[in-house]
């Protein structure tokens, strides 16, 4: 259970992280509100993102998550699913494109 704790801690921080900056990216496009958009400027950080994240976060654990992970599960592999194939359609139909770093096919599979 302690390696299971700490494999949870990691995931939901990285998530975190992630998450926060495209909720701070989306806001600056304007789909979300400006306020998350907003970056402090010490850490330079989406300190407003990050606590948009952790609010909704714990609403999420007031919902009865045995309906939550399953679906939750599902949409995150199909997102993961879209990627990679948006990597595929756009490695073979632009070749010539500059990228800013391209990824080895074998290592996209595996992830």
């Amino acid at each position: 259970t302690v390696v299971s704790t700490q494999s949870t801690d990691g995931a939901f921080g990285g998530g975190l992280l992630c998450t926060s900056r495209n909720v701070q990216s989306t806001a600056e496009e304007g789909v979300f509100p400006k306020w998350m958009a907003g970056i402090n400027s010490t850490l330079n950080t989406p300190v407003p993102a990050i606590l948009t994240i952790m609010v909704m976060n714990m609403v999420y654990l007031l919902v009865d998550t045995s309906s939550l992970i399953p679906s939750f599960s599902t949409v995150e592999w199909l997102f993961y699913a879209m990627t990679f194939s948006c990597l595929l359609y756009l490695r073979y139909t632009e070749p010539k494109n500059i990228r800013p770093f391209k990824i080895p096919l074998p290592v996209a599979i595996f992830l």
